[in-house]
């Protein structure tokens, strides 16, 4: 067994890598940052339909708006680049693209409302669970960027939906969408996620 650790950390050594050094690690980061608002500015030149008030998605949808599923990733970018540079322009960013995406809410969905797939759609009987938490996830990360509480309000009525409409209060786990066709585990993981930050 001895021979066995030291050939064991003489391995471990060997592939050991060096960190990099802090002024490193600043510059990746300033990298990063310059990478990210660069990105944002151009989906904003190149991607933002001001006829629907939204991002442009597929032409074959209606109307022809990134779906939450796009969306979701860009929701994630706007509130980083404000939390790791919170600027007064950064943070003024997060709360007027955050109240446009709340058109992904349909309050027609179960009579209480929920996370519909494209942005501004009503009436159309069903939902994702894992889109929804995304969403929350999203808003979660508004708040943090911003401290402004409508975004855990809004992430909390998407949980609300999750718990209520897509957990399965007979033999548990969460639904896919809302005619719990089958489970997956994403609503599930984001739930619970949003559950412990908002307690």
């Amino acid at each position: 067994a001895p021979a066995g650790m030291r050939l064991l950390a003489a391995v471990a050594a060997a592939i050991t890598l060096p960190l990099p050094s802090h002024a490193t690690l600043l510059a990746n980061q300033a990298q990063f940052q310059q990478l990210a608002e660069q990105g944002l500015a151009q989906t904003q030149q190149y991607w933002w339909d001001a006829k629907y008030g939204w991002y442009s998605g597929r032409p074959t949808d209606d109307p022809p708006v990134a779906s939450l599923w796009s969306s979701y990733p860009l929701l994630e970018l706007v509130a980083a680049i404000a939390i790791a540079a919170p600027t007064a322009a950064n943070k003024a960013a997060v709360d007027p693209t955050f109240t446009q995406a709340e058109n992904f809410w349909d309050p027609t969905i179960e009579g209480t409302g929920g996370i519909t797939w494209l942005w501004g759609q009503r009436n159309t009987g069903n939902a994702y669970f894992d889109d929804a938490g995304w969403w929350a996830v999203a808003n979660l990360h508004a708040y943090e960027a911003t401290k402004n509480v409508r975004w855990l309000w809004d992430a909390q009525r998407a949980l609300s939906y999750i718990d209520e409409y897509g957990w399965d209060h007979v033999n548990g786990g969460t639904w896919w969408d809302g005619d719990h066709d089958h489970k997956t585990s994403e609503p599930l993981a984001a739930a619970a996620l949003v559950a412990a930050t908002l307690y």
